[in-house]
């Protein structure tokens, strides 16, 4: 895969992270609502939803580093 192809790709990963973190920022204050209004079992279900975005971010940013990064990894193995 030629490397322009590889930095679209991450520029879409990245494009991805942004709008997680869109959906990241609503929940948090969702969970803050919620919490407000002592809505007990919506905080634990909204809690299990953050932690798997945050999840799912983390993976989508070891992605996008990877990708971009990927021929500076096999030009270092061609050097060492």
């Amino acid at each position: 895969m030629e490397k322009n192809n590889l930095i679209k790709l991450a520029d879409e990963y990245a494009e991805n992270i942004k709008l997680l973190d869109r959906s990241i920022a609503q929940c948090r204050e969702a969970i803050k609502q919620a919490s407000n209004n002592n809505r007990k079992a919506i905080v634990s279900r909204l809690k299990s939803n953050l932690a798997q975005m945050y999840r799912h971010r983390r993976e989508l940013a070891e992605t996008e580093k990877h990708l971009r990064h990927y021929y500076d990894e096999k030009e270092d193995k061609k050097a060492g």
